[in-house]
């Protein structure tokens, strides 16, 4: 005798599927206004950027002076998408997976994909900010940490940070896959209790906060296009601070996000 069991293979997989979620890390380590004030999509946000100040010879003087006033600059901001992610039933539909005991569960896991869709492009777009970069560390394409109970990656990307003046009370660190995997495996350091002075990474893998810096891990961290462009630099002097460089261009392209060197300038 042969048995059909098709009717009943929905309810055997009842609670069996787990919505999978990639790693996020950019979100929670940007600063974030969630007040219930929104802006309308497209409108500008001037951020203000106080510059810096200077000092002054304090003379006696029967009426305070008045200097001091600046002219504050700002960066503009603003909210360029609005997303949504839909979910749609019918009331047959309902009806039909009530019936064999699924409903709950696949609207349960529906409104979990669609939450995870939302996440992941805003994670994504943190990410690809990553262009914006003043000065970068390291080797492209190569996972940083590779070298046993080795913590010069930290303290050369905190070193950035200090030079451009970051608030050492709130930094953050977000790491792929293969960085967190180097750390996790050759670091022994975080790992030995009687050098970390806790077990947690041992036993739990979870990483603390390190030189400073919050570690998070995100699944859009991906590697870099490097550009290959040939070109050589007009050595007429510049200006401190200048920000456009003559060169004279031989082959190839430059990518968005490139690091240029210049020769003895180790920024």
């Amino acid at each position: 005798m042969t048995n059909s069991i098709t009717d009943l293979i929905p309810i055997m997989y009842k609670g069996l599927d787990i919505v999978a979620r990639e790693m996020v890390g950019f979100i929670p380590a940007v600063a974030k206004d969630a007040s219930a004030e929104m802006v309308p999509m497209g409108t500008f946000i001037n951020v203000p950027v106080v510059p810096a100040n200077t000092t002054g010879n304090i003379t006696p003087a029967a009426a305070p002076s008045e200097a001091g006033s600046q002219t504050i600059p700002y960066v503009q901001m603003a909210i360029t998408k609005a997303k949504k992610s839909m979910i749609g039933w019918n009331g047959e539909q309902m009806k039909a997976y009530k019936a064999n005991g699924t409903y709950e569960k696949t609207l349960a896991n529906q409104f979990a994909q669609a939450i995870r869709a939302l996440v992941n492009e805003v994670e994504a777009d943190l990410s690809a900010l990553s262009i914006n970069a003043s000065r970068a560390y390291g080797t492209a394409n190569t996972d940083p940490f590779a070298t046993a109970a080795d913590m010069t990656d930290f303290s050369n990307i905190r070193k950035i940070l200090e030079d451009n003046g970051a608030p050492m009370s709130d930094l953050h660190l977000v790491l792929g896959s293969g960085p967190i995997a180097q750390l996790r495996g050759k670091m022994s350091n975080l790992f030995k209790a009687n050098e970390a002075g806790s077990d947690e990474v041992l036993k739990t893998g979870r990483l603390f906060d390190i030189n400073g810096m919050a570690i998070h891990q995100s699944a859009n961290i991906n590697s870099p296009t490097i550009g290959n462009i040939v070109a050589s630099v007009n050595n007429a002097g510049y200006a401190v601070g200048a920000t456009d460089l003559t060169c004279t261009y031989t082959s190839g392209a430059s990518v968005i996000g490139d690091v240029i060197t210049i020769a003895g300038d180790t920024n």
